[in-house]
């Protein structure tokens, strides 16, 4: 009995730490970038950055080096940005990780 209730304790705690609520989501975080006008980026994990334009439409506030859940799709209908560091991205979903 000692150890199932140890087990489902262990299985509960690891289903509690990854709460990403995001299907289909990259490991991220997020950058202050300091170019003047350009405001946060997200570093994704395999160090690609991208410039989202709908960040502040999430409840989420955003800080230097936050680690994040995002899914996002390239917006077709921008090319260039003030801070060309990436490619431009609408946020389909973020959460905190």
């Amino acid at each position: 009995m000692k150890k199932l209730i140890t087990t489902t304790i262990i299985f509960c705690t690891l289903l509690a730490c990854n709460k990403n609520e995001c299907v289909n989501s990259e490991k991220a975080r997020i950058e202050n970038n300091q170019i003047d006008g350009c405001g946060y980026t997200i570093r994704l994990n395999n160090g690609d950055q991208i410039e989202p334009v709908n960040l502040a439409d999430f409840d989420i506030q955003p800080k230097h080096n936050q680690k994040v859940w995002v899914s996002y799709h390239i917006n077709q209908n921008l090319s260039a940005s003030i801070c060309m560091v990436g490619d431009i991205v609408v946020i389909d979903c973020i959460s905190e990780r």
